[in-house]
Formats: C-alpha cells, sequence, structure tokens
C-alpha cells in the first residue's frame, strides 16, 4: 500500500496544508506504510524548508493527467489511497484521478463543495457529520470536528497545565502563518512598537507576501523576529499571549493551550473562525491592529478569561486526531478487503 498527498504551499494559500497532510503522513508511516507526496512546481521553495522526510514529485499546476502519471509511475500494483487537501482541486479534477486509485480521502475546511470521496476529514470545531453529509457523497465517511484536528506531537509534548498567569511584562507573538495576503503585518507592526507595557515578537517566515518589506518593518521598528523554526511548540511556550489567523495553526494552539486573539485573514477560514468565536476558544478580532490590540488588552487584563481560553481548548483538542484517522481507515480497507 501507498498513500500519496495532493496538496501545495505558498505565500497565497501558506503552508497550512502541507503541514497537517506531513503530520497525516507520519501517522501512516509509524505503521510501515509508504508515503509521497505531489504538489506543484509553486510548492517548492515554502515546502524546502520542512526537509526531505518523504519523496515529493511536482506537477505543473492542476494538471490532473499528471497527477495519474505520477501515481502509475509510482505504485504500478499496490493499493493506493491519494489524500486531497486542496481548495483548487474541483470534481472535474477528482473525477479524472479516482478512477486510477482504490480510494480517496479528502481533507477539506470549505464546505459547500460537492465532491465524490471515501473519506471526509473536516476539523472546524462547530461540523456535524449531519452538516457534513449535506455536502459529500452519501457513501463517505465523515472525520468531523477537533477531536480529529491533524495536530503534530510537538504541541501535545507541550500542553501548557499552568495556569494564565503572566509574570513580569506580557509577551505577544504574532504568528499570522505562511501567507497573510492582505498584508495586516505592514499595520500591525508599527501599532504594536508603540505599546512599552508588552513586547512583540513576530514569527517571519520567509514565504509571507512581501517578506523583505515585512522585515525591514521589523527593523525600523526595533521588532524582534523568527525567521523559521522547526519547532513552533517551543516558540509558543516562550509567550503568554499569540495573534494567530484561524487557519490550522489555530488548532495547534488550542492544543497547546495558548490563549490566541485570533483573526480570519482569508474567506476560506471564515468557518473555522466563526466556530472558534461561538465556542468562546479564542479572542475573535476584526482583521484589523485596532481591534486586535483591543484584544490583546483583554487577555492582559483579564487573567479568568485566559485561563478559560486555557482549559477550553486543552479540552477542545487533544491531539489524537491524526491517529484516529489512520487507524479508522486502515480498518475500513481491511474490513473492505475481507468483503471481497
Amino acid at each position: 500500500m501507498i498513500v500519496f498527498f495532493r496538496c501545495d504551499a505558498s505565500s497565497d494559500i501558506g503552508i497550512g496544508h502541507f503541514s497537517r497532510c506531513l503530520i497525516l503522513a507520519d501517522a501512516f508511516s509509524d505503521r510501515g506504510i509508504q508515503c509521497h507526496f505531489i504538489c506543484s512546481v509553486s510548492s517548492r521553495d515554502s515546502i524546502g524548508k520542512f526537509g526531505d522526510r518523504y519523496p515529493v514529485s511536482f506537477t505543473d499546476g492542476y494538471d490532473a493527467a499528471d497527477t495519474v502519471r505520477i501515481l502509475l509511475e509510482t505504485s504500478k500494483t499496490r493499493y493506493r489511497l491519494i489524500v486531497i487537501d486542496h481548495y483548487g482541486l474541483d470534481s472535474s479534477w477528482l473525477s479524472e484521478v479516482k478512477p486510477n486509485c482504490n480510494a480517496t480521502l479528502l481533507i477539506d475546511d470549505n464546505s459547500g463543495r460537492s465532491l465524490e470521496t471515501d473519506w471526509l476529514l473536516d476539523t472546524n470545531p462547530g461540523l456535524t457529520e449531519e452538516l457534513a453529509s449535506k455536502y459529500y457523497s452519501s457513501g463517505a465517511r465523515f472525520f468531523c470536528g477537533s477531536r480529529y484536528a491533524l495536530i503534530s506531537e510537538q504541541f501535545v509534548r507541550m500542553r501548557r497545565q499552568n495556569t494564565g498567569c503572566i509574570q513580569g511584562t506580557p509577551r505577544i507573538l504574532i504568528n499570522l502563518g505562511g501567507g497573510d495576503p492582505d498584508d495586516l503585518l505592514l499595520e500591525l507592526i508599527p501599532a504594536l512598537s508603540l505599546r512599552s507595557d508588552f513586547e512583540v515578537e513576530v514569527l517571519l517566515p520567509e514565504t509571507l507576501n512581501n517578506y523583505s518589506l515585512k522585515k525591514r518593518l521589523c527593523d525600523e521598528n526595533g521588532v524582534p523576529y523568527i525567521s523559521f523554526s522547526r519547532s513552533l511548540a517551543d516558540i509558543y511556550n516562550r509567550f503568554d499571549i499569540v495573534i494567530g489567523a484561524a487557519g490550522v495553526s489555530s488548532l495547534e494552539r488550542l492544543a497547546q493551550g495558548i490563549p490566541t486573539v485570533t483573526v480570519c485573514l482569508v474567506d476560506n477560514q471564515d468557518e473555522i473562525f466563526k466556530s472558534l468565536s461561538e465556542k468562546g476558544l479564542v479572542w475573535a478580532a476584526k482583521k484589523d491592529s485596532r481591534s486586535i490590540i483591543s484584544g490583546i488588552d483583554k487577555l492582559i487584563n483579564d487573567t479568568e478569561l485566559r485561563n478559560r481560553l486555557i482549559k477550553s481548548g486543552l479540552e477542545e483538542v487533544d491531539g489524537m486526531g491524526a491517529s484516529r484517522v489512520v487507524h479508522s481507515v486502515l480498518s475500513d480497507i481491511e474490513e473492505s478487503s475481507r468483503g471481497n
């Protein structure tokens, strides 16, 4: 058996799709199963920093025929499962690729697309199987909600068990992921640098849109930045509060117990942003510096609120999602093979 992953990463879409596929690949690999990634050529620079844990084949954009070629050349006789984590691949692409696979697993938090798949994984905290069944094929098995969140072991190992007590000057981290397509940092960095009652650092990966400009802005305003780290959990542990996007990383922060001011950066984060806010798992802010700073002040001055966010986050995401998904998928495959 071989598991393929079709995903991309770039300054426009960030690195969340690729990073959560890596987590699922690790869970399959722990079971002795070979994994292989298929990505667009445009993803090469963004995924390079993740190393070479798994082989990667590059395609010319969204070419379904090219993906099929890779599938057939890489695994001529073995059982093929393809995991798809990509908003740009539609039903037409899937209909061309699916006949060349034994099964498909779709990772999707963009409810509203009507796609045929064997398994659907949607970790939106507010999603239920009943809601998912309105959008996806009736024959699919659903893995819905944060119980199935794909979380790296690093966040689970460093789960914050202490209270939200702040000792000394509050420390704030800005982490908008690998994208920031609307350049919110250009507004946020100067605004936060004016405050002397807390310390600010910025996670500034080179995949960011207008990276050089944002780096220069940090230097000019005396705001320290972190270019890249393989252990984001270690970085989080140094801070009291995080300003973060409502994407994949929001679930990582819940799993670690990090109080967060959360912003919806792009349209495809809208559903998870609403769920996080409605369930009281984050402090939800508008996409402007005034709203974000207001959220920071609220979290700094309200110890009870910080403690509540830590507790609710740890309860919501236990970090076992990847193991649950892999166990269920392999059990389904085994049961199906016995039936045949």
